[in-house]
């Protein structure tokens, strides 16, 4: 019981982790990206490119088995043309150490400094055959590789033409070309200097996001797959390339001699005990059947233990995940009553609040409503105040110019009066 508690702790621990990742995943998927350094760098000095660095990618993906079966064709050719043994272990040597070195310029991680590299490799190659000791090594079969590492370059020099927006690729093929002359391919391809670390000399260190990371990580367990067949298939030609570089000129040589007489006399004694083995034919099927009739009733015994097994398997996880829909469900509801609980409570106080700023904001409202009231009321107190006092004024005006004028009518009546009396005076004398 404690060991079944324990697990379910566990499982259950291993799911919020598991859930919590899933959602971080899923919610910086948009952000994963799959990036080249140089082609980021190339882009921030304002040159562009048409292909992104995964069409990059898979556009030399496909020149993975382009560069191998046309190194090994060539050296093929020269191998089935040639009778020197000294022109054939050349051409040995080169499919045997040329072939690996294209995969690894192919498959750099980075495809920028991939699809540099290869343009590299293949006029190293090309050089290494017009004017190094390649020349000489194939002797009249030269123009084969010649031809060969030719097609090679051009794909290269096809593939970035088609890819620069910016016109920048011929000032490209001149550095490639520079690079490759300055630096020579050694015998038989044995070593050959490469510019990854002349381009990564270029590139500036470049900080990364986590998703960032995670999307490059992603994208390499994508093309893992890929490399590991090319790989393969370069394993498995290796050991028969190296098989014919190990026979190649040692047919004279006086111990293989004598390995292959013991190889015939072998051969001799098989072929005196065939028919002794094709007498048997009826014993040898009932030891067939009786095997196979043997491995059937072992093969019914195990798929019923594991159909047991299975469904033992599956009644436990059904427990298991009914347990812990269980676990998540009473989880969800607690969680639930707990944000209702908190809403109400923020809710609350949210009214409270709301319902002290109001009372507050009607207080101050009020408060500038009487004060504003008694500056109206005193500023017309002072109005009719002031209008009183200029109606008293006006008043006093008036009176004053009235009694003005009666004293002007008075005295011109007077003078009027005087006038006829004497006029009436003059006229009785």
């Amino acid at each position: 019981m404690n060991v079944t508690t324990s697990f379910r702790k566990q499982a259950k621990a291993l799911f919020h982790a598991l859930f919590i990742l899933c959602i971080s995943i899923t919610s910086g998927c948009s952000t994963f990206q799959f990036e080249s350094r140089l082609m980021k760098k190339v882009e921030a000095e304002g040159r562009q490119h048409k292909l992104s660095a995964v069409q990059l990618n898979l556009e030399l993906y496909d020149l993975v088995g382009i560069f191998a079966g046309t190194i090994e064709q060539a050296a093929d050719q020269v191998i089935e043309k040639s009778t020197d043994n000294k022109v054939r272990r050349h051409a040995l040597l080169w499919k045997i150490n040329a072939v690996p070195m294209a995969y690894r310029a192919l498959l750099n991680p980075d495809p920028g400094i991939a699809g540099i590299d290869t343009w590299v490799f293949s006029k190293q190659m090309l050089d290494y055959f017009r004017q190094g000791p390649g020349k000489e090594d194939f002797g009249p079969w030269n123009q084969i590789p010649v031809d060969a590492s030719r097609f090679l370059e051009n794909k290269m020099t096809e593939l970035t033409l088609r890819n620069d927006m910016s016109g920048s690729a011929q000032n490209i093929r001149m550095k490639v070309h520079a690079w490759a002359n300055a630096h020579p391919i050694q015998q038989d391809f044995i070593y050959r200097d490469t510019s990854v670390p002349f381009l990564n000399s270029m590139i500036e260190q470049q900080k990364t996001d986590l998703f960032s990371s995670l999307g490059s990580l992603s994208f390499g367990m994508e093309d893992m797959s890929g490399q590991l067949n090319f790989y393969m298939n370069l394993l498995t030609k290796q050991a028969r390339w190296q098989a014919e570089l190990a026979m190649t000129g040692t047919d004279h040589q006086p111990g293989i001699r004598d390995v292959l007489i013991g190889l015939n006399v072998m051969e001799s004694a098989v072929n005196r005990m065939l028919p002794v083995l094709e007498e048997f034919p009826d014993v040898i099927a009932r030891e067939r059947r009786s095997t196979l009739k043997s491995l059937q009733k072992e093969r019914m015994e195990v798929l019923t233990s594991i159909e047991h097994q299975r469904q033992e398997t599956l009644d436990y996880l059904s427990n298991e995940r009914l347990a812990l829909t269980n676990d998540l469900q009473s989880e969800r509801q607690a969680v639930l009553d707990i944000l209702i609980a908190e809403r109400k409570a923020v809710s609350q106080s949210i009214a409270n609040i709301l319902e002290s700023e109001r009372k507050e904001a009607l207080k101050s409202i009020h408060e500038q409503r009487v004060e504003t009231l008694l500056e109206i009321e005193s500023a017309g107190n002072r109005i009719v105040e002031n209008t009183m006092k200029q109606s008293i004024e006006l008043i006093d005006h008036f009176f004053i110019r009235v009694l003005q004028l009666l004293a002007g009518i008075l005295l011109i009546g007077i003078v009027i009066a005087v006038i006829v009396f004497l006029r009436k005076k003059a006229i009785k004398n």
